[in-house]
């Protein structure tokens, strides 16, 4: 959903006709039904005919007895292996997405990277829900952090401009010359990159910025804010710690977990 604010088209395949139709009413209230086509099909026969910028996979992991298997191998995915999964969506695009079982091998996801010459980059996600790790999420090629890093140098390209007595305006397409159009690429990467990041609620709320400076400097402003805000993060997160005590019913685990995310916002917020 994050691709939409960029006006990017999604294709979305499942080959279980109901989970298209909740799929495509999902769609319809949120409002993105118009940049989404839905269809009805298998992913594998259909992934060679296609072509994108980013390919997102949620295969099946075999029901719930996945959560019955220690060390959750690739092998295990249905109704192939991972790794002949990952290079049917390399047909696609090398910028590629897997959600995957908590309890999965990460060795062997890491591997993957290794199906490509040179290796892709790679960074893997742990997702949680209220404290509940749910699932893991790997990120390959330029989705991965790393790529992100190399492509977001161009962070502050902006629109190609020419001077006049009343300032600056942006120049004619037809007047762009080679440099031009080499900075307005290398922005178009820096943007891709950096909005393929961005969570589905996080996207929707910057869909406005076209430029990748504008959706940066928004990103600092929502995040970092300015130096009043961030005094007043830091006295919260600091009372946050103090206030910090056992919840009845609650497991160790989960209280430990509290902790440690406490800890990182505290650290995050150049707290010492």
């Amino acid at each position: 959903m994050f691709i939409i604010c960029r006006g990017y088209h999604v294709i979305a395949i499942d080959i279980d006709p109901k989970k298209v139709e909740m799929a495509s009413n999902n769609s319809k209230i949120y409002g993105v039904d118009s940049y989404i086509d839905f269809i009805v099909g298998d992913f594998l026969q259909l992934a060679p005919s296609l072509k994108g910028n980013v390919a997102f996979l949620s295969p099946p992991w075999g029901g719930p007895s996945y959560k019955t298997t220690e060390n959750f191998t690739l092998d295990l995915l249905k109704p192939v292996d991972g790794y002949t999964l990952f290079q049917v969506a390399q047909t696609i695009t090398p910028n590629i997405m897997m959600f995957l079982p908590r309890n999965v091998d990460v060795c062997q996801v890491e591997q993957l990277s290794w199906l490509s010459s040179p290796p892709l980059n790679v960074e893997i996600e742990e997702n949680y829900v209220r404290g509940f790790l749910k699932g893991v999420t790997a990120y390959f090629g330029k989705t991965a952090y790393w790529g992100v890093a190399q492509e977001t140098s161009s962070v502050h390209i902006c629109e190609p401009t020419t001077s006049t007595p009343d300032g600056d305006v942006p120049k004619r397409v037809a007047d762009y010359d080679e440099t031009d159009r080499r900075m307005l690429n290398e922005d178009n990467r820096a943007f891709d990159v950096l909005t393929v990041c961005l969570s589905r609620e996080i996207a929707l709320t910057l869909r406005d910025y076209t430029t990748t400076k504008g959706l940066w400097d928004a990103l600092v402003n929502k995040f970092e804010g300015n130096l009043e805000m961030k005094k007043s993060k830091k006295g919260m997160l600091k009372g946050e710690f103090n206030m910090l005590n056992y919840v009845q019913g609650e497991s160790i685990a989960s209280l430990i977990q509290r902790f440690e995310t406490l800890i990182t916002k505290i650290e995050s917020a150049g707290i010492g």
